[in-house]
């Protein structure tokens, strides 16, 4: 998206509303995006490869100091594999979110009805174990049984 248009230079030349507009744009793209493919954003973009990845990212100011492949080569030897990554992933999140916070205050979590009934019971469970106020929308309100 070309954001320095001529016609758009009035809004805000290089900043302001046209960014806010421009972003809104690419979030409610990458939102359709997962929304077909069936997963939640974060998982879409764990799915990726890392060339697929890169190409979706806007390089355009940097390329000539960090080309694409580079790019890839450095994120490379920075993650650890993917397998990894998602084995116990929200646990360890919680963890290290309450380490974060400190035990005086309570986290307040919501899973944005992403968890079928007996997860979210699973779930639950554990997550107990970091005193949260509530967990929100574990669930769909459709999963009445």
């Amino acid at each position: 998206m070309k954001t320095s248009e001529s016609q758009l230079r009035w809004v805000a030349p290089k900043k302001g509303v046209i960014h806010i507009v421009t972003a809104a744009l690419v979030i409610a793209v990458w939102d359709l995006w997962a929304k077909v493919d069936g997963k939640p954003l974060w998982k879409l973009l764990a799915d990726m490869s890392l060339g697929e990845l890169v190409r979706c990212v806007d390089l355009r100011s940097i390329i000539y100091t960090i080309p694409p492949a580079e790019a890839i080569a450095l994120i490379e030897q920075s993650i650890a594999p993917k397998a990894g990554r998602e084995v116990e992933n929200d646990i360890r999140l919680y963890r290290i979110f309450r380490e974060e916070i400190c035990e005086d205050n309570h986290p307040m979590i919501d899973a944005n009805k992403w968890w079928d009934v007996d997860t979210a019971s699973s779930h639950t469970q554990h997550l107990v174990l970091f005193n949260p106020w509530w967990i929100e929308e574990p669930s769909s309100a459709d999963e009445v049984l």
